[in-house]
């Protein structure tokens, strides 16, 4: 098998800006062999994030060149030459009524959508740490740079004129991420997208915590948890009904892992097909030896703290090969 080489070995790019999606697309860049230079580093009230998002990358000012520029929507564009490939992402959209709207990862999931899809079995919204969407954002102004830059090389007629700017809306990669409910409401006025899943629980058992997913059949989640005297309640036999008893049901899982280990859990779940999965701490994560195996971890910037790599191979090797530990 040869040698792998970075799929972007030989790209340069320059990267400005404070954007976690700007970043973050500055990081993929990186991780799959680019050269990216980035802002001198600053001190961050997040060191963690900063860690990992300038993993891979260089400094240097704006005077480098290079084949692509991203940067925040204020970045000076009409100083890059005409052939480099550009990038951006907005908050929302450049125009329209809410191009002047500035937001954050909260604002983005809850007006996008999103915020409904994690709610506490009393149904308020529970929002998780880190700029997830805005990640996701960075991922496809990531794909949509590089898809440019590849079909200029592929096409040099197109690369004659000035390289197209591409843009990024925050907002709008929530929106796409929620496949079901413009389509739903126009077939039947639906707004609820609840029940195009199922309701999911995490409950303590005595050395850890499982989750539970209780979609699908109810016959094998009620033998899971040896409860035949609930195999015709109405409350949880359809999967609509467990939503609207949402919390019932969360208390018989409680009630059901509380008297058994994580281990034993699983392979109960195991036994009769129903999805339970322990919850695994990052310490727990990071021994994990297929994980480590795969190379799915490098070091950060600091080389001290372990990151995630680019969560795919190339002829069965990354672009940064993985730290073994």
């Amino acid at each position: 098998m040869s040698e792998f080489k970075g799929l972007l070995d030989g790209v340069s790019v320059l990267e400005s800006g404070d954007e976690p999606a700007v970043r973050f697309c500055g990081w993929m860049l990186a991780a799959n062999g680019a050269t990216v230079f980035c802002r001198t580093p600053q001190e961050s009230s997040d060191r963690y994030s900063t860690d990992f998002l300038d993993s891979g990358k260089s400094y240097a000012d704006d005077t480098v060149h290079v084949d692509i520029v991203i940067a925040d929507p204020d970045y000076d564009w009409e100083s890059v030459p005409a052939k480099v490939i550009t990038g951006t992402v907005y908050p929302f959209r450049p125009t329209g009524p809410y191009a002047d709207w500035t937001g954050n990862e909260l604002v983005y999931s809850s007006l996008g959508g999103a915020s409904g899809y994690t709610v506490s079995r009393e149904g308020v919204p529970a929002y998780g740490y880190g700029d997830r969407y805005q990640y996701l954002a960075g991922q496809h102004l990531f794909q949509g740079v590089t898809a440019s830059y590849l079909q200029r090389l592929i096409d040099p007629e197109s690369a004659t004129g000035a390289a197209p700017l591409v843009e990024v809306s925050n907002f709008e990669t929530v929106v796409t991420t929620l496949p079901y409910p413009t389509t739903q409401y126009q077939y039947n006025g639906d707004e609820s997208v609840l029940e195009q899943s199922g309701p999911r629980f995490v409950s303590r058992c005595s050395d850890g915590f499982v989750v539970i997913y209780a979609g699908f059949a109810w016959d094998p989640i009620a033998a899971t948890i040896g409860r035949d005297d609930l195999l015709t309640d109405e409350r949880f036999v359809e999967n609509d009904a467990r939503f609207r008893h949402v919390a019932e049901l969360g208390e018989v899982f409680d009630d059901w892992a509380a008297a058994r280990t994580v281990e034993q859990a699983c392979n109960e779940g195991k036994t009769h097909n129903v999805a339970v999965t322990p919850v695994r701490p990052a310490a727990e994560a990071l021994r994990d030896e297929d994980l480590l195996r795969r190379g799915v971890f490098t070091l950060d910037r600091s080389g001290e703290g372990l990151v995630p790599a680019i969560p795919y191979t190339v002829n069965g090797h990354r672009s940064r090969e993985g730290r073994d530990a």
